[in-house]
Order: structure tokens, then sequence, then C-alpha cells
């Protein structure tokens, strides 16, 4: 079976004037993988943004994850690219 994987974002700004929300989505990756037994899916977290300490220069998005350990799957993940 084939998986294809993407990032989808949506960001806005943090004031008021500014309602607009943008996405953008990442380039699509797929592949057919040897193994047949599909990994853990990560569950993944996003810190906030602090709006009080707004710099428009400045602004960093923190993703983090922690892997899964669902029993239909198996908890052999190598790396996250």
């Amino acid at each position: 079976q084939e998986y294809c994987f993407f990032v989808k974002e949506r960001y806005g700004a943090c004031h008021d004037s500014i309602e607009t929300i943008f996405e953008s989505i990442s380039n699509r990756a797929c592949f057919i993988p040897l193994d047949t037994v599909p990994p853990c899916p990560p569950i993944l977290s996003l810190e906030e943004l602090d709006c009080d300490n707004y710099n428009p220069f400045n602004l960093k998005n923190r993703l983090s994850w922690i892997n899964s350990s669902a029993n239909s799957c198996v908890d052999n993940i190598e790396k996250y690219q």
C-alpha cells in the first residue's frame, strides 16, 4: 500500500485588526514501504504563540511529539525528518 505525507499549516497574526487566516501545505511525499506493519503515528503538539510578546520578525513554531503505542502498530520508528 502506498502512503503519502504532508504538513498543513494554518497561521494568522496576533493583531486584532488582522483577521485573515492563511494556509500552506508542504510538498507531498509518497512511498511504498518494505515493512508491511504500519508504524505508530506520533502524537503531535504545537506550542501556542505568545501574543502578548508579539514580534513579527521573531516568530517560531515549536512542534514536539511523543511516540504513541497503539495496539495495531509497532514502535520501531528510526527517526522523523
